[in-house]
């Protein structure tokens, strides 16, 4: 299966219980286990031998994926696909797990308001901070407009 369709399924999903079945587990894990294959398949070419020389061993390698397999549990596929570009763009070395999963906490706003990010604060003018809270001491709040119109004067 290919890694991007992999990454848009589900790695776990509600266990669905009846009185004479029993648990989904075992379909849901092969899922999370193909993850975790895939994940180390992408790492290794984002990574080269930086990433093949933590595993010295086939042991020590499936040693690994175990960690790597408990550490995926309950992350969505969007989570992941953050995880793994973040990697690919600010890491230099192959992250720990605790890394890359600091690294699934995805951002809540707009990817476009990253720019305005950049951009230095305005600059505040006193003397129309000044007449902003004149208006405001004297009692008499102007509309909107009268306002803008006051300030924009200054």
């Amino acid at each position: 299966m290919h890694i991007s369709k992999l990454l848009s399924q589900p790695l776990t999903q509600p266990q669905q219980h009846t009185e004479n079945s029993k648990p989904l587990g075992t379909q849901l894990d092969s899922r999370r286990k193909q993850a975790v294959n895939h994940l180390f398949a992408k790492m290794s070419l984002i990574f080269g031998t930086k990433w093949a020389n933590n595993f010295p061993t086939t042991e020590v390698e499936m040693m690994a994926k175990r960690e790597w397999y408990d550490a995926l549990d309950g992350l969505t596929p969007m989570q992941l696909r953050t995880a793994v570009d973040k990697v690919r763009q600010e890491c230099e070395w192959p992250p720990s797990i605790a890394e890359f999963l600091r690294y699934t906490k995805t951002e809540k706003r707009d990817p476009c308001h990253r720019m305005l990010e950049a951009l230095p604060p305005p600059k505040a003018d006193p003397e129309v901070a000044k007449k902003a809270l004149e208006i405001i001491r004297s009692g008499h709040l102007p509309s909107r407009e009268e306002a803008l119109k006051t300030l924009a004067s200054t």
